[in-house]
């Protein structure tokens, strides 16, 4: 997002709307939302992970290794998969420690020779 302060700064300078997305380089109609006068300072969307996350995050705490992809089909994930990657990477290692902490030892099964 663009900053709208600044924007606000070179209107009180008396740039026009046409002019002030120019130098910023954004749209006239950027500019026209951040001068508007209920317009906040700063302005952030909302990731995907905010609103989808905690079904993601109940997961990955039961089932640390679990993969994105696992994750995204058992939570209902209807972002993108690389986004879902990306927040797993972050949050999968203190799961595994969190796991680990808790004195549970999971251990592969046996390998029975044929």
């Amino acid at each position: 997002m663009h900053d709208r302060a600044a924007i606000r700064r070179l209107s009180a300078q008396g740039l026009g709307p046409s002019a002030i997305a120019r130098q910023i380089g954004c749209s006239r109609s950027s500019v026209y939302r951040a001068l508007a006068p209920d317009a906040a300072l700063s302005y952030r969307r909302q990731r995907r992970y905010d609103i989808e996350g905690a079904a993601v995050d109940e997961l990955l705490a039961a089932w640390p290794r679990m993969t994105a992809v696992a994750l995204a089909a058992r939570s209902g994930w209807s972002g993108s998969l690389r986004q879902l990657q990306r927040e797993v990477h972050v949050r999968r290692s203190a799961a595994i420690r969190a796991a680990d902490a808790s004195g549970v030892v999971i251990r592969p099964a046996p390998i029975i020779p044929a």
